[in-house]
């Protein structure tokens, strides 16, 4: 409540209650009269208008009459001061002091003393401060304003306000009574903008400073503020206005207003009793917290692990330069000339890292490496260029998880279209930091015309004034076609609207004029999108144009048999329509040379430039950490010590083997370093065998992998690896000259059904197990002529061949064709015996390199981790100080976690008798405790009963009855209806989750706690769960000598889990969260772990958080083996440990990884019901308070009611609140 002094008889001491209504019980006069009744004039000074009351004083907006000029004058009635015993010329000569110099605190330019006569006819003897005048609001207003405000608005507020906090720093002062009134926000003209600032326009003063003193006041009365304490109560309730909403506010928005309600938080505990806050350290926090969100590119590189973003999806542009490895730049000058070109290779050989390298923001970053600090050369750099790359990834931004892979697209080139208008901006953005007078402030009209013309529905563009309206209106639109609606679709071919933006961006900047666009379009792969839609987009997208062109990465094998001429008419011809590059067999070769920076030296490169960027990485070389044997000598170890148990599990180790094990597959070299270093204990090299356990690791990784795609793949992979080791041994034993390692498949298709067997090729080249080889003497590859391919070469994954011990050199090939090509692809469990019978030539190394190394390679100089591959940026690589920048200390998160997570509180059945219940929602469901817990809850007599019915009848007329007999009112919905939304009304809810499904039971929490605030909940166990503890137990026994991949997978097919896929996957929660953000999956293991293997297997993550139970049964040493196996499948995987039934951990865990990864880290944040039902409430209570991406329910095609659950468990309920 607002506190006011008489203006006529003034005390000492303070009313909270107070109001400007109010009347002074000593001389009747209204508090608020100086405002009612103002004064007409005040010495020279006209009146134009009451501006406000504070405690002692009223303020005017006035015109000196003589100069016309606006002021403000501030009246405060003598006794004021002779009551406190206080100087009015001292204050306002300190005020005056003060204002000096300084932007944020109100300019004075007069002390004056009046006799004030007000309108309704009292004389009052006032000082009168002569203040300059600010258009604006006062900060009180904003506060309590219902409108929006942007977080770039509340950023530029805070920063002043710890601006202000500076200033009296400076001058050691306190200010003592920084309310909201005392603040005004002015609000510039375009003409005053504020160069260099975040908003421009907007800039926070201080008004009023009559408590201005050497001394902090804050302990004088029990609610008296220190200056710290306003303004980040501020922080926190301008922050807010932007969090109480997630649903409603703009992604870039809630991130940033989280970021800020942090850092205000961290400055409340006893600000005055600790070391006084370093507000430029603050305001710099602040500014990092804006540049986290709007100019990454400014963030040092930072590798947690070292295969953090080996995926190159997942790794930021500005940080490719440091991790790239390409020779001389061969191969990105090969990629970045005029005319679309559709680079290959297969998954994990560096396609996305390359097509990255063309990306502005790497160019850039590229130029800042070189000519560091000197940025005339590096616009030069970028001007000789003469290309800008924007970069979309198919993957992130087209596939349709829940949607079959041929099943069409919806809208593919409108959202397309839109989104590299979004990654321009943020490109020209990057420019404009580097140089603000090489773009054109004006440039994003030049967008909204594009737009207008190419874009349905889109005249509402033309009323945004910025470019980061632009990019908002922009995001809305694509997040509008995600929902699968149509009211933004181009209207133009690809052909013609793709060059009109590319002609946009050239405009938009002076170094640009002349510039070529590459449309970098990233991961064309039938993996997500199915031939159809592949067709679609590569057909329209190879167009010739002067002003740009569309490089996309895909696999040979989609490419060659895909691809039509734009209007779908013929077949594309390699040299017409668009240009080729293989670069998986552009790193293969290079691998196998070993010329200069090839071979050995290749990948010692990679390894070494992430060792760099590691912070846990010790401070030796990778090559020491690894050690050296030849490929030769691992192969003479095989042949004759491979049948000795010990001597096999030291075979394969050192950087040799490390390469040699690679067919272009960079991502699994990488993988398998991370796991190897993980074992490095001061020792190096780090011993054979484990380094061979590594390997081995893997290899069950990748074949589990395969197998999951289905059973004749594991065959494929198996069989091969087992004729290449017996051919091994043979040519030990027959003397050979030397041993024979057989490598890849020279394959002709000559009879029987060609279309069906050009199919099942690309399948495993899909699945990974083999590789489409060019080179200078592969066979002649899949043509450009009319009649269909026949003959190319399939290279063996070699990682797959580990456990069965084969050779890693490339000297030998098997021949297949006719009907034995059929026999092998028709019957791949008798794969090693047709292969063994159709042995081919030696193949010749001269396309492959001299892979037939009998040179160790050693490390000759000293390895230190310098900056060298980040010079420039962010002026060094202080990895060791990494975890103190940039995460808070453990009990800060706790503080942080403790204050947002909403609450769970266990209570007893006495407890809800108290309640009256609106609505009771519960299931019709078909286990024995739906029917008991519907029998207790009907006992509270709620106002409505909803009752959700199943397919399965299961206990419906039962339960019916018991609601019928209670004459309550009652409502039976469809669950095919709202299973994946629904909607629930205002009032007191008991929703029973004991019969409800997991999708319904997070819309039903989800929606109420964000309605309501509030949700009672049920929830009664069964006694008996599948799949049977017994069961397990018996299957596992049986299997006890199987590694964890294979025990899973034999359970997977033998155990009864009382559910049946397929599964369908659906989407609960889209938000207009910025899909190409790097993303986190928080999933849950159980017993029933298909659900989360298939969303694994449909979705890509940047990390995985999965979630198991800590519960000593075999039910959770399965779930627990199902955690381990996705642990070391999936190389960026966390594992904890929880008990299933503690809701208020859950939450706490879950609230604490959304601080870690949404707030801290910029991660899209993501989760997967794929746990317990007590899981699901945790994650829908967590999707109510804050802003979640995605939300996954995957729902088998049956339940089997008679082994799903049986009988009658404990009872338990909750409250659950935000």
């Amino acid at each position: 409540m607002p506190k006011y002094c008489c203006f006529n008889c003034p005390e000492k001491g303070h009313d909270d209650t107070r109001e400007l209504d109010h009347k002074c019980p000593n001389c009747q006069f209204e508090y608020g009269f100086p405002l009612y009744s103002p004064p007409a004039t005040v010495g020279k000074y006209k009146i134009e208008a009451p501006i406000s009351r504070g405690f002692y004083g009223a303020t005017y907006k006035v015109i000196d009459e003589v100069l016309g000029t606006e002021f403000v004058l501030k009246l405060i009635p003598k006794s004021i001061y002779e009551l406190h015993n206080k100087d009015f010329y001292a204050e306002s000569k300190d005020h005056a002091e003060l204002a000096k110099g300084s932007q944020y605190i109100v300019g004075i330019t007069g002390a004056e003393e009046h006799k004030v006569i007000f309108g309704n006819g009292e004389e009052v003897e006032c000082y009168v401060q002569v203040l300059n005048y600010v258009p604006g609001k006062l900060l009180i207003k904003i506060l309590e304003s219902a409108k929006p405000i942007s977080s770039i608005k509340i950023t530029q507020i805070s920063m002043d306000l710890f601006r202000i906090l500076d200033v009296l720093r400076s001058k050691r002062k306190n200010h003592n009574d920084l309310h909201p009134e005392n603040i005004i926000i002015e609000e510039l003209t375009p003409e005053n903008r504020r160069a260099g600032e975040i908003h421009s326009t907007t800039r926070a003063i201080a008004i009023d400073i009559g408590s201005l003193t050497s001394i902090n006041k804050a302990g004088d009365s029990p609610d008296r503020q220190g200056d710290v304490h306003w303004v980040a109560g501020y922080l926190i309730k301008l922050s807010e206005k932007l969090l109480d909403d997630p649903d409603n506010v703009s992604d870039q928005d809630y991130r940033l207003a989280s970021l800020l309600e942090d850092r205000a938080k961290l400055l409340f505990p006893a600000v005055e009793h600790t070391r006084a806050p370093n507000f430029d350290e603050i305001i710099e926090d602040i500014r990092n917290c804006f540049n986290q969100q709007t100019q990454p590119w400014e963030e040092p590189l930072k590798l947690l692990n070292f295969n953090d973003t080996y995926n190159a999806q997942t790794l930021d542009p500005w940080f490719v330069p440091s991790l790239l490895v390409d020779p001389e730049d061969q191969w990105l000058t090969r990629i970045c000339g005029h005319g679309p070109l559709v680079i290959t290779g297969m998954r994990g050989c560096g396609k996305t890292m390359m097509l990255r390298a063309l990306q502005f923001h790497a160019r850039a970053t590229a130029a800042k490496l070189k000519f560091s600090g000197n940025k005339v050369e590096q616009l030069n750099k970028l001007r000789e260029e003469n290309y800008i790359g924007i970069y979309v990834s198919c993957n992130k931004l087209l596939d349709e998880i829940g949607k079959e892979a041929d099943e069409a697209l919806h809208e593919p080139f409108s959202r397309l279209f839109i989104r590299y208008g979004i990654e321009a901006i943020k490109a020209i953005r990057h420019l404009n930091h580097i140089s603000e007078d090489k773009v054109r402030n004006d440039y994003f009209e030049t967008f909204i015309e594009v737009y207008n013309q190419h874009v349905s529905n889109s005249e509402f563009l033309k009323e945004v004034t910025s470019e980061r309206q632009l990019e908002q209106r922009l995001l809305s639109m694509i997040y509008s076609l995600n929902r699968g609606e149509s009211n933004y679709v181009v209207t133009a071919n690809p052909s013609n609207a793709f060059p009109a933006l590319a002609q946009a961006i050239r405009k938009s900047s002076s170094l640009w004029t002349n510039h070529y666009i590459l449309f970098l379009l990233d991961d064309v792969s039938t993996r997500y999108l199915g031939k159809e839609n592949i067709k679609n987009l590569l057909s329209s997208l190879i167009f010739q144009s002067e002003e740009c062109a569309f490089k996309i990465t895909s696999e040979v094998q989609t490419v060659e048999l895909l691809l039509y001429s734009p209007g779908k008419v013929e077949k594309a011809k390699k040299g017409r329509d668009f240009d080729t590059f293989d670069l998986g067999s552009a790193v293969n070769e290079k691998i196998r040379n070993r010329k200069k920076n090839g071979g050995k030296h290749f990948v010692a490169d990679i390894l070494n430039r992430r060792a760099f960027g590691n912070a846990k990485h010790p401070s030796v070389s990778p090559i020491e950490v690894l050690g050296d044997t030849t490929l030769a000598s691992i192969a003479k170890s095989i042949a004759t010590r491979g049948v000795n148990k010990t001597a096999r599990k030291k075979i394969y180790h050192g950087i040799s083997a490390l390469a040699g094990v690679c067919v272009g597959d960079i991502g699994d070299i990488i993988n398998l370093y991370d796991m190897i270093i993980k074992h490095y204990d001061n020792v190096k090299p780090i011993p054979p065998e484990k380094q061979n356990e590594c390997f081995q690791d893997l290899c069950s990784v990748r074949l589990h992998e395969v197998n999951r795609r289905g059973s004749d793949y594991k065959d494929f992979a198996l069989s091969f690896a087992k004729a290449s080791h017996e051919l091994l041994m043979q040519s030990n034993k027959d003397g050979s000259s030397r041993l024979r390692q057989y490598y890849s498949i020279y394959v002709r298709i000559t009879t029987g059904n060609t279309e069906e067997q050009y199919e099942k090729i690309r399948r495993l080249l899909d699945a990974g197990i083999f590789v489409y080889s060019g080179g200078a003497n592969a066979p002649r590859t899949l043509g450009n002529d009319t009649n269909p391919i026949n003959q190319f070469k399939l290279t063996y994954r070699k990682l797959y061949g580990i456990s069965n011990l084969i050779g890693l050199t490339q000297g030998d090939r098997f021949e297949l064709s006719g009907e034995q090509l059929e026999n092998w692809l028709n019957n791949p469990s008798e794969g090693k015996e047709i292969l063994m019978k159709n042995v081919g030539g030696t193949s010749s190394n001269v396309d492959e390199g001299d892979d037939l190394d009998d040179t160790a390679m050693l490390e000759t100089k000293k390895f230190e981790k310098v900056d060298s591959i980040n010079e420039g940026v962010q002026g060094s690589l202080n990895f060791e100080e990494f975890e103190k920048i940039r995460y808070y200390d453990s009990k800060t998160v706790e503080n942080l976690v403790l204050s947002k997570k909403p609450k769970s509180t266990e209570i007893l059945f006495e407890d809800l008798e108290s309640i009256k219940f609106d609505y009771l929602i519960a299931g019709l469901g078909f286990e024995d405790r739906t029917l008991e817990s519907i029998r207790e809850l009907i006992k509270l007599k709620p106002q409505k009963v909803l009752l959700v019915k199943y397919k399965e009848v299961g206990n419906t007329n039962e339960i019916i009855k018991l609601v019928e007999d209670e004459k309550l009112t009652y409502e039976i919905i469809n669950y095919e209806v709202v299973k994946t939304s629904f909607d629930v009304s205002s009032g007191n809810v008991l929703c029973d989750i004991t019969g409800l499904s997991k999708s319904l039971i997070f819309n039903i929490v989800r929606n109420t706690l964000k309605s309501n605030g509030k949700l009672w909940l049920s929830h009664v166990q069964a006694s008996v769960y599948y799949p049977l503890n017994d069961e397990i137990d018996t299957s596992l026994k049986k299997i006890e000598s199987e590694d964890n991949y294979s025990k899973l997978d034999i359970i997977t097919k033998n155990v009864i889990k009382g559910e049946k896929g397929p599964y369908e996957i659906y989407d609960l929660l889209m938000s207009d969260t910025d899909e190409s953000k790097r993303n986190v999956l928080i999933g849950f293991s159980n017993s029933k772990y298909e659900r989360l293997f298939k969303i694994l297997e449909k979705r890509e993550f940047d990390m995985i958080r999965i979630v198991f139970p800590q519960v000593d049964s075999m039910r959770g040493q399965l779930a627990r083996l199902a955690s381990e196996v996705i642990s070391n499948a999936y190389s960026n995987a966390e594992c904890y440990g929880f008990e299933s039934n503690d809701l208020d951990a859950m939450l706490a865990f879950l609230t604490e990884q959304y601080q870690l990864h949404y707030i801290d880290q910029n991660f899209n944040f993501e989760l997967a019901l794929t746990g317990s039902k007590r899981h699901t409430v945790a994650c829908a209570a967590i999707s109510a308070a804050f802003k979640i991406s995605h939300c996954w329910y995957s729902k088998p095609s049956n339940w089997d009611i008679a082994k799903f659950s049986k009988g009658i468990g404990e009872k338990s309920y909750f409250k659950i609140e935000l």
